[in-house]
C-alpha cells in the first residue's frame, strides 16, 4: 500500500497487512538488511532509498503465521 508511483528520489513510507489476523510476526528486508519487525499482522516503516544506487530494488515482506507457515511477497521500486 501506498507505493510510490514512478521512480523515488527520498525516503518514502510502506505499510503492509497480512490478510489473515493469525500472525505471530511480520518481517520487511531490503537489499538483505532488516527494515522492520513487527508482532502483529500490519507493518508500517520507512523505506531508506538515500543511500541506494539508481535501479529497481526489491523489499521482501514475509509473515510467520501461529501454526508455523509463512506467507512472502515482494514489492519493487525503481531509484532514480
Amino acid at each position: 500500500k501506498d507505493l510510490p508511483d514512478g521512480c523515488v528520489k527520498d525516503d518514502f513510507e510502506l505499510k503492509a497487512r497480512a490478510k489473515t489476523r493469525r500472525v505471530k510476526k511480520m518481517v520487511a528486508a531490503l537489499e538483505g538488511h532488516k527494515l522492520d519487525v513487527v508482532k502483529a499482522n500490519r507493518i508500517k516503516f520507512d523505506v531508506p532509498v538515500a543511500d541506494l544506487e539508481p535501479g529497481f530494488h526489491d523489499v521482501k515482506l514475509s509473515a510467520k503465521r501461529e501454526r508455523g507457515s509463512k506467507l512472502k511477497t515482494t514489492v519493487t521500486f525503481q531509484r532514480c
